[in-house]
């Protein structure tokens, strides 16, 4: 039974902090990120937050040199499979 003390500490995390509300009681493990990064729920706000997110832009290394490519006279398709990124990226770079 999830009710009793004993078995609520497994599925609370008592050193995350709220973002919303700022307290650490209450935080809750709610699934994982599709970066494979742990989710938390608050059980006083009920939102779901990420502690630590992962960026989920190129290094701007990465695009210098997918723009230097692009314009050097490499179709987008060459540029996407030097990198691994989809074209449409290389258009909003």
């Amino acid at each position: 039974m999830l009710g009793s003390t004993q078995e609520e500490n497994i599925w609370y995390n008592k050193e995350m902090e709220c973002k919303n509300c700022g307290k650490e009681t209450g935080q809750i493990k709610a699934g994982k990120t599709r970066a494979l990064r742990q989710k938390y729920k608050c059980r006083h706000w009920g939102k779901v937050y990420t502690p630590n997110p992962k960026e989920r832009s190129y290094s701007e290394e990465i695009k210098k040199q997918a723009i230097k490519l692009y314009m050097e006279g490499n179709i987008e398709r060459s540029v996407e499979r030097i990198f691994g990124i989809s074209k449409n990226i290389i258009y909003t770079i």
